[in-house]
């Protein structure tokens, strides 16, 4: 019963950086050793030093490494300044797949707060287009393509063949509605036709 409190006093004696910060990541998972284990990372290590892989690996870790994580990137980070795709990388870890898929995970609720700082340009067309439909993160993606000025690299075709999926299709016509993305010379004669061919009040409307 005393070898963890005795394990843990060894531990406090070295450089805290000399143990390595994969290391001390592990550490904050135990309850005697996570304080010392955030003290030693906050102390130790400069932002650049604990890499965007390790601070993933973080969240998907027991939920002291969680706590912690998120306490490290707020302290240490103005909104918008990682990247976003950190948020996208941390979202599309294969680990998130451990948590129930009817409501958003501990996770996904701090990406999507973070990416609500940074303009639908900064997160990418492409990513957008793609969780536009998606089971949880659809709504909120819905949001900011709905609001979006400018998406340089939206491929104006991709979005024409979504019309014609039904999961995509609202989304793809909301886009190709706003005259700020696409001009309404985009909208081809042959497109068109191939749209006013198809059945659907919202369809036709278009065509």
């Amino acid at each position: 019963p005393h070898t963890v409190p005795f394990a843990a006093a060894v531990l406090e004696k070295p450089n805290p950086g000399e143990l390595g910060a994969d290391f001390l990541g592990r550490l904050l998972a135990s309850k005697a050793t996570s304080a010392f284990a955030a003290k030693a990372l906050a102390q130790a290590f400069d932002r650049q030093e604990l890499s965007h892989r390790f601070l993933i690996d973080m969240f998907y870790g027991a939920r002291e490494q969680l706590d912690w994580v998120k306490g490290y990137i707020d302290s240490k980070y103005a909104a918008a300044e990682l990247p976003a795709s950190f948020y996208k990388e941390l979202l599309a870890d294969p680990r998130h797949s451990k948590f129930p898929t009817y409501y958003a995970s501990p996770v996904e609720q701090y990406a999507l707060k973070a990416l609500a700082a940074y303009t639908p340009a900064a997160i990418g067309p492409d990513w957008l287009v793609d969780n536009a439909i998606h089971p949880r993160l659809g709504t909120q993606v819905q949001k900011w393509l709905m609001r979006a000025d400018a998406l340089p690299g939206l491929d104006a075709e991709r979005v024409k063949g979504l019309v014609f999926n039904a999961k995509y299709r609202e989304v793809a016509l909301a886009l190709l509605g706003n005259r700020k993305l696409f001009s309404a010379r985009q909208l081809t004669v042959p497109w068109l036709l191939a749209l006013a061919r198809r059945a659907g009040p919202a369809l036709h409307e278009v065509a």
